[in-house]
């Protein structure tokens, strides 16, 4: 069986309100991983004075942020997203915003721990919020549109075009 069949049984094993966190987690981690070890032939090729020590201190780090941050998306789409995708017409970009923004805070908050302190950023200062609040706008919507499905008005009412009842609860 391949690892990520083994990891889809395991999530699936969850409570329904738990797996979108356990795949959020897995999905940022996924994304960070190839990225950690992509740099670690460069930091022997060019001889960056950098330790191995420090190095897994930063690459555990980093994955320690992001699979917070996408367990954090996954629960809010959990608890708030997945009430918002009923909304008629912007429910599903509505969704995709919170999961981009649940998701993106903890890493803005974390990122001069992360990346030193040029990174770091101050929610006090109007253009950061403003670049933040684009950022999530811009990639909340292009992730509602490309990953949620308009939930139809039959589901949305509860009632069915014959009107009978919704067919899961026949």
């Amino acid at each position: 069986m391949t690892l990520i069949r083994r990891i889809s049984k395991r999530i699936a094993a969850l409570p329904n309100w738990l797996q979108p966190a356990a795949v959020g987690a897995v999905l940022l981690f996924g994304a960070v991983a190839p990225g950690m070890l992509a740099a670690v032939p460069f930091l022997f090729l060019f001889r960056v004075d950098f330790t191995i020590s420090a190095y897994l201190v930063l690459a555990s780090e980093s994955a320690l942020a992001a699979v917070s941050s996408g367990a954090i998306g996954g629960l809010a789409y959990s608890l708030i997203g997945r009430p918002l995708r009923r909304v008629p017409v912007v429910g599903r970009y509505l969704a995709g915003i919170v999961c981009v923004a649940a998701y993106l805070a903890p890493l803005m908050l974390c990122a001069g721990r992360l990346w030193g302190d040029d990174a770091e950023v101050d929610f006090h200062e109007t253009s950061q919020v403003v670049i933040w609040l684009g950022v999530v706008l811009i990639y909340g919507v292009i992730m509602g549109h490309t990953w949620f499905k308009p939930i139809p008005a039959t589901t949305i009412s509860g009632a069915t075009q014959d009107g009978g009842t919704h067919p899961h609860r026949r």
